[in-house]
């Protein structure tokens, strides 16, 4: 399990950095819907307990099956809060199956079991995801209030760009419940529909009927009858290449070009033709779902599709308003699944990362952040580079990326304290967050930097980042941090002791 489990960046991906949108899950429940939750919960798989004790609150999950993004392996959750585990999970026993999202742009995971929801916020210190709150505090069940079998089907079917009629609550802890109809083509938009159970049992005339092809391209009319991708026969299903071919290029229902799209990574022997196909339909097809699903085949073609590295990493997004935003999700875990080794998308940064456009500078060091942690040593090089950049939009992800990639103190601390007096905009803030979250690493690394026997630039720096952390600083570390800032009284360079000076004042103030 990777230190941070980000996949955060498939993250934290994940939020346009200096101007992040308010999150779904922090609007009114009434107006969440399954869609919304989709796109702000990028990487999310169905899990079994493999282990539960209910004394301590620990639960082990382990990965069934992938619904999008490329969710980690394993989960431990800690589900004790305020000394006990609330009684909607009071059920949990191994073997049984849930849904795990997540995380959203603001670190959370979102689970689902036996009916009920709740957040979790991750402890990079120990690996381990920790209850905050449950339906009591903030009632999910109001985007959706099913079972789970009818929750994995839902997400697969609206992840196909289709329509889903799914049960919620009207209100917050209110017992009513509605059907409504919801789509990720219109994630803001759900319409009441009738109970399905309420319905006539007798199957409605064909030409009453919307099909599958009809709802994708008709997304505003409500599909009675629900086809999915786990039980609907691809159009493409038992086709030759050729007109597997023909349909991904030129069939004009969004539904049939996805399903060829997918039948693609099933024909690996035909890579000389389904390779460059797919490359196509990622960058040029009109249909968010089908370039979508045009990025998770290039991944399931693994290591052959290595050329598709350039275009998988121009899907990238730091949004999560629509289902185009999606894309880059899926390009992210493709190019993992690619190159799990890194080295060919790292060579395709640098490249980027030498253009004069300070656009496609920064959108190569988000890159960093959307396919870490753990960053390898060459990344983080690249990080440190990057805080130098003479683009402040540069310096601003450089910042923010060693956060997502959880970069160790010798790295961050000498790279981003001289942002912490940067002229650009929104720069010291980013970076005194970054150094904040990293933690004892970040403090632990300063105190050793404001040795009087280390060179100017790096006492400097310590100071200045001991100054910025020092309201933040925990209890065990100050003792530490004091006695360093003490010493740093009789340093020789006044920057250095102004700096030390307001972090002890700071830490008096505490």
């Amino acid at each position: 399990m990777p230190r941070r489990l980000f996949i955060l960046p498939v993250a934290l991906l994940l939020i346009h950095a200096s101007h992040p949108a308010q999150a779904y899950i922090d609007m009114p429940a009434e107006r969440l819907t399954l869609p919304r939750l989709l796109l702000e919960f990028r990487t999310s798989g169905v899990y079994r307990i493999e282990r539960a004790d209910l004394e301590k609150g620990a639960v082990r999950y382990e990965l069934v099956e992938t619904i999008q993004g490329k969710p980690s392996q394993e989960q431990k959750h800690i589900l004790r809060t305020g000394g006990k585990i609330p009684a909607e999970l009071s059920g949990i026993e191994t073997g049984r199956r849930v849904l795990l999202m997540g995380p959203d742009p603001y670190g959370r995971g979102l689970a689902f079991i036996n009916g009920a929801w709740y957040v979790t916020t991750y402890e990079r210190d120990t690996g381990w995801w920790r209850i905050a709150y449950t339906s009591a505090y903030f009632d999910f069940r109001c985007a959706f209030s099913g079972d789970l079998p009818q929750l994995i089907d839902s997400c697969k079917t609206l992840l196909d760009g289709l329509e889903v009629t799914v049960p919620c609550h009207i209100k917050p802890k209110d017992a009513q419940i509605k059907w409504f109809t919801a789509s990720l083509r219109q994630p803001h938009r759900r319409i009441e529909a009738l109970d399905p159970q309420a319905r006539p049992t007798e199957t409605p005339p064909a030409a009453a009927r919307p099909s599958a092809s009809q709802s994708a391209t008709h997304p505003s009319t409500p599909a009675i009858i629900r086809s999915t991708p786990a039980t609907t026969r691809s159009i493409s299903d038992g086709k030759p290449l050729s007109e597997i071919l023909a349909i991904l290029s030129g069939d004009p229902i969004p539904l049939n070009r996805l399903h060829a799209a997918r039948s693609l990574a099933s024909i690996p022997r035909a890579i000389d033709q389904s390779l460059p196909a797919l490359v196509v339909v990622l960058k040029k097809d009109k249909d968010a779902f089908v370039r979508r699903q045009a990025a998770i085949s290039l991944g399931q073609l693994g290591p052959s599709a290595a050329s598709a590295i350039p275009a998988l990493l121009d899907r990238f997004t730091l949004g999560y308003e629509n289902a185009g935003d999606l894309i880059g999700c899926e390009s992210a875990a493709a190019i993992w699944r690619i190159d799990p080794s890194g080295e060919i998308w790292l060579a395709e940064i640098r490249l980027r990362l030498k253009s004069k456009e300070s656009a496609v500078r920064r959108d190569a060091i988000n890159a960093i952040g959307i396919l870490g942690p753990p960053a390898s040593p060459a990344a983080l090089a690249l990080l440190a580079s990057a805080a130098a950049d003479p683009g402040g939009e540069v310096r601003f992800a450089a910042a923010t990326v060693c956060d997502w990639v959880n970069a160790p103190g010798s790295i961050a601390v000498p790279a981003l304290a001289p942002l912490l007096d940067d002229k650009e905009k929104y720069v010291p803030e980013i970076a005194a967050k970054t150094l904040q979250n990293l933690g004892p690493s970040a403090i632990a690394h300063a105190i050793r930097m404001l040795d009087p026997g280390r060179p100017l630039a790096d006492r400097r720096s310590a100071a200045r980042v001991l100054r910025a952390l020092a309201p933040t600083i925990a209890p065990t570390a100050s003792a530490s941090a004091r006695a360093a800032l003490q010493a740093a009284q009789d340093d020789p360079d006044d920057q250095v002791r102004a700096s030390a000076r307001t972090a002890l004042k700071k830490l008096a103030e505490k």
